[in-house]
């Protein structure tokens, strides 16, 4: 796919959105060397492309608030344009309008389901709703996606394991099984658990819950090796850090979330160089 540059493609969205004027104002360009620190804003690590371009699209947003433009149509059009930058997208929408957060995220996804993940992440790092709260509107908008979503928000926000599991469970109770599944990836050992917080959440599921255990089990003991399960499961958790450190969660929460998940230090120095040395977008 043709990617047209920065400054033309906002120029060709401020038009679509009935701008009668179009002053593009191009997204910065990240030319900076790979070697560039990243800088701190308390507790937070921005990263410093980042940081800007959550300020462009503030002053896109800006624009197209005064011409009276809704938040998630603005957010729809800007996340279609640009899916590479969903983190700064979100974060300037959260800013300009954080009282329709939950608008915002369903546009957001609803535009590129794909991104699931990342907007729950993001979500969950910059505090818009409790966690199950967030899992609840991200189900509801793609339930497609619920494997992503609770194992992200489960990882992200392990302190709400069992209010993520409930929530999950009473937003689709059809997918009880994969919301198991996918609880179970992030913490093992805890099915058990998960599984009260799937009654508590639904005392009717009693009888389903006994044969999804059975369902589950076989799946625990396939054919692949401990070894291979677990470079598996810590390929699934890095990913999810990577999304967690573009949001810009604090490192306490980012090295929290790593240890339950059962990273050490060099894994999530891995990630973070990894990120630190990507190519700019």
């Amino acid at each position: 796919m043709v990617r047209v540059p920065h400054s033309l493609l906002t120029c060709a969205i401020l038009t679509a959105l009935s701008f009668t004027t179009c002053k593009a104002i191009a997204l910065p360009q990240t030319t900076e060397s790979q070697s560039s620190p990243q800088q701190e804003r308390g507790s937070v690590v921005v990263d410093d492309k980042q940081q800007r371009l959550t300020k462009a699209y503030e002053r896109l947003l800006d624009q197209q608030l005064k011409q009276n433009l809704s938040i998630v149509r603005s957010v729809r059009v800007l996340v279609n344009n640009y899916p590479e930058h969903i983190n700064p997208i979100l974060n300037a929408a959260f800013n300009k309008e954080p009282r329709h957060y939950s608008h915002i995220i369903r546009a957001a996804i609803l535009t590129e389901p794909a991104l699931t993940q990342d907007i729950v992440i993001t979500s969950i790092a910059r505090d818009m709703d409790s966690p199950a709260n967030i899992v609840r509107i991200a189900i509801k908008a793609e339930p497609g996606y619920i494997d992503d979503i609770v194992r992200a928000a489960s990882l992200i926000a392990p302190y709400e394991l069992d209010s993520i599991v409930q929530a999950a469970v009473e937003s689709d109770p059809e997918m009880t099984q994969q919301v198991l599944m996918s609880a179970n990836d992030t913490s093992p050992g805890k099915l058990a658990q998960f599984m009260d917080s799937a009654l508590n959440a639904l005392p009717a599921l009693g009888d389903y819950l006994l044969s999804t255990m059975q369902s589950i089990i076989p799946y625990l003991d396939k054919d692949v090796s401990p070894e291979e399960q677990e470079l598996m499961q810590r390929e699934k958790t890095k990913d999810i850090l990577r999304g967690a450190l573009q949001a810009g969660m604090t490192k306490e929460e980012i090295e929290s979330a790593a240890t339950a998940a059962g990273l050490n230090t060099q894994d999530l120095d891995s990630v973070a160089l990894e990120l630190h040395n990507a190519p700019p977008n």
